[in-house]
Order: C-alpha cells, then sequence, then structure tokens
C-alpha cells in the first residue's frame, strides 16, 4: 500500500532548460523503488530551509525507474529549485489528486489539447501511452500543442519521438519563418487547429491551459466527441 507521507529522497540525474525561466529535472528516487503514479497524479516536492512546492512527474520513455518534472521559476521554492545541479537531493512524497482515469479512455482515440504550460500534466499521460503502447494503440491519437513562440515551446527534443506515435499538431500565436525540429508550425492560437486539421472523431478530448483556451475548444471538442 502506498503511503502518501512517506518522505522519501530523489537525487537529480539531468537538468534541461527547456524555456525562458522554465528547466526540467531527471531524477531518481534513492531507494531505487519505482515512483508508483497514475498519469496526471502530482507529488509534493520540498527543499529543505525553503518549502515545498507541486509538481507533476513523467516517467522518462528511455530510463528505467527515471522520472523528471518541469519547473517554472516563480518564488522562493522554484527559484532555489533553478539552482539545484546534477548530484543534489530533494525530497518528495505524494501521489496526491486523481489523475487520468487510463481505464475509461483505454482503446478510445483522443484528442490533446495542451495550451502552454498545460503540455506538463498531458505529457505524463502522453509517456504511458507511448511508453506502453506506442505502434500497438488500436485507436488514433493527436496532440495539438500551442505556445507563445517557439522558445517557449517545452519538451521540443521530445517532438520526434512523439511523432512516431500520435499526430502531432503544433501552432503559435508568434510564428517564426523556420522549422522546428525539420518541420513547419502551425499560426494562431492552439484552437484555430480545429479548422486547419482533419480532427479525430469519435473519441475523448483531453485539455489542459488557460481558462480562455477551454471555453473557445469547449463546442470543437463536443462536436468531435457526437461525431
Amino acid at each position: 500500500m502506498i503511503n502518501p507521507f512517506e518522505h522519501q529522497q530523489a537525487i537529480v540525474t539531468k537538468i534541461n532548460d527547456q524555456a525562458p525561466g522554465i528547466k526540467s529535472y531527471n531524477f531518481w528516487l534513492k531507494s531505487s523503488k519505482p515512483l508508483a503514479f497514475n498519469p496526471g497524479q502530482f507529488f509534493v516536492y520540498s527543499l529543505p530551509g525553503f518549502g515545498e512546492s507541486v509538481f507533476v512527474p513523467t516517467e522518462l520513455l528511455d530510463a528505467k525507474n527515471t522520472y523528471d518534472i518541469a519547473v517554472i521559476r516563480v518564488g522562493r521554492v522554484t527559484a532555489q529549485f533553478n539552482r539545484l545541479q546534477v548530484g543534489d537531493e530533494f525530497g518528495i512524497r505524494g501521489p496526491y489528486g486523481n489523475g487520468f482515469d487510463v481505464k475509461k479512455i483505454k482503446d478510445r482515440s483522443i484528442l490533446f489539447i495542451a495550451g502552454g504550460l498545460g503540455i506538463v500534466p498531458i505529457r505524463s499521460l502522453l509517456s504511458h501511452l507511448t511508453k506502453r503502447y506506442c505502434q500497438l494503440y488500436p485507436a488514433k491519437v493527436q496532440l495539438f500543442y500551442g505556445a507563445k513562440a517557439k522558445e517557449f515551446l517545452i519538451f521540443r527534443d521530445e517532438f520526434n519521438d512523439w511523432k512516431k506515435c500520435l499526430d502531432l499538431e503544433v501552432t503559435l500565436a508568434k510564428p517564426t519563418a523556420d522549422t522546428i525540429t525539420g518541420w513547419r508550425s502551425h499560426a494562431g492560437l492552439v484552437t484555430t487547429l480545429f479548422k486547419k486539421v482533419d480532427v479525430v472523431k469519435g473519441g475523448v478530448a483531453i485539455l489542459c491551459g488557460p481558462p480562455v483556451m477551454f471555453r473557445a475548444a469547449k463546442d470543437d471538442a463536443t462536436v468531435m466527441e457526437k461525431t
């Protein structure tokens, strides 16, 4: 039985600059135990003398029992996270929350819609699906991902791996003339993709992003569910 109040120590194994003010931290547990959680659940991370913060972990595709969190620098705790180096430790306890109902969406077509930092919790489920199924998943999976500009797209180094398992469409509010990992992005908000791309039919939509994105995507996502 998982004890969400049990405190464990994690060790930083790699740090990646993802976007302005955003870093991701690969880590594994000092106990070498697997980090048991459902996609979308969160953990509380602590730094002695600075406090605690909440992040959603993702299991890395190519490393057993190695995980990743994305941290945006917005306050005292996240500023201290920004100073961590490989080999440093931090505390972790959880999981908390319900996460995504994986059984409910099993074998169904899925449309992911991520706006800005909304890609972070969605990535947890994306990694779960692609690590376990990838080409074996019986239904179509799409990801609509929107950001302000190219430099604010996080996890770009994973895009090509994602494209092996799903239909990835990226849009930028401030478009760029050059390519992103060898392919061109769309221009506009993420919801404009409903008018530019053939959307998967008869599946489920999973959204995460700013409230304005939810309002704009509501009607289009409802039509997709009913079709």
